[in-house]
């Protein structure tokens, strides 16, 4: 940038900028350290013989009505430039997030939508753990004394820890994850599940990602 010349009126200094915008020489105007004057500065240095011509006429007559009116044109047309840009950066934004929802990795695949489905309908049946026979269906071991929206605690003894399972009842190993209480407990976990699920099984397969799911449970 090159200087064009230096103000002792900020006002000034901003209305001889506009001018100078709206007449296509693009330019900005400094405060100094001090505060005590305003320089306007010339973007582009081919410009600077046209923006020292302009600044003498403007010295002449700085109250002339031409000025101030094309500055004032120069902040309308700044101001749309600038929605514009507005615009164009939300609309890049949405397809930006719609792109990578549609991204083949976040597609959920048949493990991961099986998970959903099924922690749903636990949920309703369970009614969100308000149900304490149907939640103590879900859990490892019905040897459990359960309060609504508590945590369990378990009243199995060390010589039999689960019972069940051990009579054969294997599938509670796994049964417990599916159990949600609260509506923000299930709508939070679908969504990662959704998410992080489906961009681990497209990526590693479905049996990786069961194998997963299933070391994890138990």
């Amino acid at each position: 940038m090159r200087p064009i010349g230096e103000f002792d009126n900020e006002e000034r200094a901003s209305t001889f900028s506009g001018y100078l915008n709206y007449k296509g020489i693009s330019c900005e105007v400094e405060e100094d350290d001090e505060g005590q004057s305003w320089t306007v500065w010339a973007h582009n240095e081919e410009s600077l013989a046209k923006a020292i011509a302009e600044i003498h006429e403007f010295r002449q007559k700085p109250d002339a009505s031409k000025y101030a009116e094309l500055a004032r044109e120069a902040q309308k047309q700044e101001k749309k430039e600038r929605k514009i840009e507005e615009n164009k950066a939300s609309r890049w934004r949405e397809e930006t997030l719609r792109d990578r929802w549609q991204d083949r990795n976040r597609k959920p695949g048949i493990i991961t939508m099986a998970l959903i489905i099924t922690s749903i309908a636990t949920c309703f049946v369970s009614k969100m753990g308000e149900n304490s026979e149907a939640v103590r269906a879900f859990y490892i071991s019905e040897l459990v004394h359960i309060t609504a929206r508590e945590a369990p605690v378990y009243l199995s003894s060390a010589q039999n820890p689960l019972p069940e399972v051990g009579e054969g009842q294997v599938w509670r190993l796994i049964t417990p994850i599916f159990l949600h209480f609260g509506f923000f407990h299930i709508l939070f976990n679908m969504f990662w599940l959704h998410d992080l699920g489906s961009l681990i099984e497209n990526r590693r397969g479905a049996r990786y990602f069961l194998a997963f799911i299933l070391l994890a449970a138990i």
